[in-house]
């Protein structure tokens, strides 16, 4: 049988893997496991897999509960093609001495001396250069629990982390803004039901968050008006109800003017606005700060003493200062002067920041008419409105204003924390993973301090040996989950900074391009030829079957950990790298968090699924407030530190608010415009999820 005909008899049979046992036959012999899609798409779609003596033969849905949540796209129809690809890498490899990197000329090891080849390697380069010269750098190529599981072998080793920074501008902005709940700052995928407007920007929704896709269909045939902002004439556009093609990279414009219009024409929540953000803050405008009580003058009561910051300070209807806690409804508008102090409210800051976007200058910049942008404004407020965004604005350099415009939207209209408003998409998964309530599953008896940066600081750290003002030398990167080659910008930098890397190693399925490129590379079994679970994005944990064994020599990663662990000396003395995959996946589950919701590994193995948040859950209401510092949405931001580069400089006056920002070298007023002047959108291919 071939692949093709294999997943479409899979479709075509229905048969479901039945709860509660580890696998089911059906009538024509055939045993059915559980197979969990794990690329991060923002689906982790449970999959059946239908396997026919030791071979799979077919991929199909399992039904759910909820038929709205049943169904398999091309990239789950596609695994078995994945599984016994020519591509797969049966055995662990070498470079050829001499031969260059991506050259393909390989010498076969046993894992024993593949294994023996890195901890040599590594312990000669920690001796010589410290723990920080070994780096690992990941991604989320295969989101499941062994996502987690190689940081307890770096951890030990004190290694440096390398962050891949993809999709990263939309997801950090909103942790800052909201902070994290349940369903990251979002809501479940069931409220979009609930609304009565959808806008649909910054992801291709019926590709990008295609969970959900099933969702937004039935929202728009219950009368839900989806509205597409995109550059690109979408699926999604075209079963839209208004389609704006915008144009690209000026997102933030267009949010801005939206903001001002409604500050204009009274249409704002400015009573959410008052309770339940940073809006009536005021901001010193001699250093940007909040005002604190010992600015005012104020005396803190002494209950309030203690805390790690001065209470902050507003003022009434009035003008007069006072606490936060004291004032009962505070400005949110004005300029004022406190103690000397010159003060503006954050929202007064924001509407300034907003002021340049006038119908006309917006009209302008996006390439949309003005009576268009005040069809959008007014339909937004006509809610509930929920905002389904996702990773689109992260992929060009106009994406980080652009993303703080569009994550005040809700604050503003005040079109959030209540049902069907809110934000959905990939902003909306849940966050319930179990790694971190288990530190012990991380940190060893040999845990040492790291260091941390980007990926994108790697050239600057191979070229000077230097970061945040202290030495450092890297002679080692260990990938895993990524293919940072084939899936990050400016390839070419970081090719050239690697080229200065002495050792590649890269643990991987199939031939990618990160792997073509690296010393040594060691074979990862295909998702379904191993045990383990998954509980994000969706709001259940989920049991993913060892459907076949691991194919070729391939060795899952907690094997890979394990070996590693014992080659460089981390056992000894509590034997804390032995371990079967079994032992590790319960110890992440020996939490108090995970008993709570009735999960154990032997309970997840037994019962597959088990629902571990809410359908409904209102984050950033008044019952179920922000769990930022102040409980409150910090749309102001007055604290602008690198998350990495700490002795970076920053623009704090432009990063604390939304701006609007052309992208590199795409817009008129950059000369390159004559030598470069395509504006190119990466095409979103059904069959893959990143590269």
């Amino acid at each position: 049988m071939t692949g093709l005909a294999a997943v479409s008899g899979g479709v075509l049979s229905g048969c479901a893997a039945k709860e509660g046992a580890s696998t089911t036959t059906d009538d024509s012999g055939d045993q059915l496991y559980q197979g969990l899609c794990r690329g991060n798409c923002g689906g982790g779609c449970r999959i059946e897999v239908r396997v026919r003596e030791g071979k799979v033969v077919s991929t199909g849905p399992i039904q759910e509960d909820n038929p709205l949540d049943f169904l398999i796209c091309p990239r789950g129809l596609s695994h078995i093609e994945r599984i016994y690809a020519p591509e797969r890498i049966q055995y662990p490899v070498r470079r050829k001495e001499g031969t260059p990197r991506g050259g393909g000329e390989w010498e076969r090891l046993t894992w024993d001396e593949a294994i023996a080849y890195i901890c040599e390697k590594w312990k000669g380069y920690i001796a010589e250069y410290g723990n920080s010269s070994i780096a690992y750098c990941f991604c989320a190529g295969t989101y499941a629990q062994n996502y987690f599981m190689y940081m307890r072998l770096f951890t030990s080793l004190g290694s440096t982390n390398l962050h891949a920074e993809n999709d990263s501008t939309m997801l950090g902005y909103g942790v800052k803004i909201f902070s994290r709940s349940l369903y990251l700052y979002g809501n479940s995928k069931e409220d979009e039901m609930n609304a009565k407007t959808i806008f649909i920007w910054g992801t291709n929704a019926s590709i990008g968050t295609f969970s959900r896709w099933k969702y937004l269909m039935a929202a728009r045939d219950k009368g839900t008006r989806l509205i597409v902002i995109d550059p690109n004439y979408t699926y999604a556009a075209q079963r839209a109800n208004l389609w704006v093609p915008i144009k690209p990279g000026t997102d933030a414009a267009l949010a801005m003017c939206m903001m001002k219009y409604w500050h204009d024409h009274g249409m704002g929540d400015t009573s959410y606005l008052r309770d339940m953000s940073v809006a009536p803050y005021l901001v010193r405008q001699d250093n940007r700060k909040f005002l604190r009580a010992e600015d005012a003058g104020i005396e803190v009561p002494e209950e309030m003493a203690a805390a790690a910051k001065s209470p902050i300070v507003v003022v009434d209807a009035e003008g007069n200062p006072g606490l936060l806690s004291e004032v009962a409804e505070p400005a949110i508008e004005g300029e004022f002067v406190v103690n000397g102090i010159a003060v503006k409210t954050a929202y007064t800051m924001l509407m300034d920041r907003c002021a340049e976007w006038t119908l006309s200058a917006t009209s302008k910049k996006c390439d949309i008419s003005e009576d268009m942008i005040v069809r959008l404004a007014e339909l937004y407020v006509d809610g509930p409105t929920i905002l389904h965004t996702g990773f689109g604005l992260d992929h060009r350099g106009s994406g980080d204003g652009a993303s703080h415009a569009l994550l005040t939207l809700p604050i503003v209209s005040g079109e959030i924390g209540k049902i069907g408003a809110g934000i959905n998409g990939n902003m909306a998964g849940s966050t319930t993973g179990f790694a971190g309530d288990n530190w012990r599953t991380v940190a060893t008896s040999h845990y040492k301090p790291s260091v941390e940066c980007a990926v994108e600081n790697l050239p600057d750290i191979m070229e000077t040996g230097m970061w945040n003002d202290a030495p450092l030398t890297i002679k080692s990167v260990f990938f895993y989950t990524t293919n940072l080659l084939a899936s990050y910008s400016g390839t070419s930098l970081i090719r050239a900074a690697l080229d200065k890397v002495d050792l590649i190693v890269h643990a991987e399925t199939f031939w990618n391009t990160t792997a073509k490129y690296s010393d040594v590379v060691l074979p990862v079994p295909h998702w379904f030829e191993y045990e383990t679970y998954r509980c994000c994005p969706l709001p259940f944990i989920d049991f993913n079957d060892a459907a076949i064994p691991p194919q070729f020599e391939s060795r899952p990663d907690t094997e890979i950990i394990s070996l590693l662990g014992k080659g460089m000396g981390l056992d000894e003395p509590y034997h804390e790298f032995s371990f079967t995959n079994d032992q590790i996946h319960e110890m992440f589950l020996d939490t108090d968090t995970a008993r709570s919701m009735g999960v154990t590994w032997q309970a997840l193995k037994e019962k597959k699924r088990i629902r571990i948040c809410p359908e409904s859950y209102n984050y950033g209401s008044r019952e179920i407030p922000w769990s930022t510092e102040n409980g409150r949405a910090i749309f102001y931001f007055e604290d602008l530190t690198p998350t990495y580069h700490k002795s970076a400089k920053i623009d704090e006056e432009l990063y604390s608010l939304p701006f609007q920002r052309n992208d590199n070298e795409a817009y008129e007023d950059n000369p390159l415009r004559e030598k470069y002047p395509m504006n190119l959108i990466t095409h979103r291919d059904k069959f893959k999820v990143h590269t």
